[in-house]
């Protein structure tokens, strides 16, 4: 059974809320998070403050500034906290896919062309082409990656582990989505536009073409994918 560390899940709960509120930026928002969970035993509110740092930049200095489906993920983030569940986490599974083959036909390709021709012109036309190939398989899987029935659960599973835990919590609100906060009234950085990708490959073009025989090769192994899911305490699968 997994600790329940009150004051841990509540400091999150209070950092969380001050963020979404427009009280704090950023950067005290990571520290607030980080010392919440700095000598706690509960692995829940650890695997909370992960997901947490993956929804705001770290480097700039920034008010909270998520679309709808990222103010909902928050009070997804904050019933889980108010709740006494736990999040199960599942054994690491390797699961790969046909594109795997098709990045280890271009790694053989790609040695075959070095070994045959040599740096000579054809041999980097091919390179050119396997990179673009390659590019276009981290699209796909990224693109395939990108479940919205899942994302607009997570980090629930299911709606019934939301229904569940919604029992419990029976005091939750949940805030409206303010104006203030949409993308469009704070300045963007780069890293935060979405390029379309023949555009970006041409940007990362050089780069990828450098590690090319590593991205092949990365991309040729099974993909390491974890799961889990939320319980309460009284359910006997905990």
């Amino acid at each position: 059974m997994s600790v329940v560390d009150r004051d841990a899940r509540d400091a999150l709960i209070v950092a969380t809320r001050s963020f979404m509120a427009g009280e704090i930026r950023s950067h005290e928002f990571d520290d607030r998070i980080e010392d919440a969970v700095m000598d706690t035993k509960d692995e829940t509110a650890r695997d909370v403050h992960l997901m947490l740092w993956g929804t705001y930049d770290d480097v700039s200095n920034h008010y909270i500034r998520v679309g709808k489906d990222g103010w909902d993920f928050y009070h997804r983030i904050l019933l889980l906290l108010q709740s006494d569940a736990h999040v199960v986490n599942l054994p690491t599974e390797y699961v790969g896919d046909r594109l795997r083959w098709v990045a280890a036909a271009s790694l053989v390709l790609y040695v075959a062309a070095f070994l045959t021709l040599g740096f000579s012109a054809v041999t980097f036309v091919i390179i050119a082409m396997l990179a673009a190939l390659s590019f276009v398989i981290s699209t796909i899987r990224s693109k395939r990656d990108e479940d919205p029935r899942i994302a607009a659960m997570t980090p629930f599973q299911s709606i019934s582990e939301i229904y569940n835990v919604r029992k419990q919590v029976s005091n939750f609100t949940k805030q409206p989505y303010p104006e203030r906060v949409r993308w469009g009234l704070y300045k963007r950085s780069w890293m935060e536009i979405e390029i379309w990708p023949p555009i970006s490959f041409c940007i990362c073009a050089p780069f990828w073409c450098a590690l090319l025989p590593l991205i092949l090769l990365a991309q040729c192994l099974p993909k390491r994918e974890q799961n889990w899911y939320i319980c309460m305490p009284a359910d006997p699968s905990s």
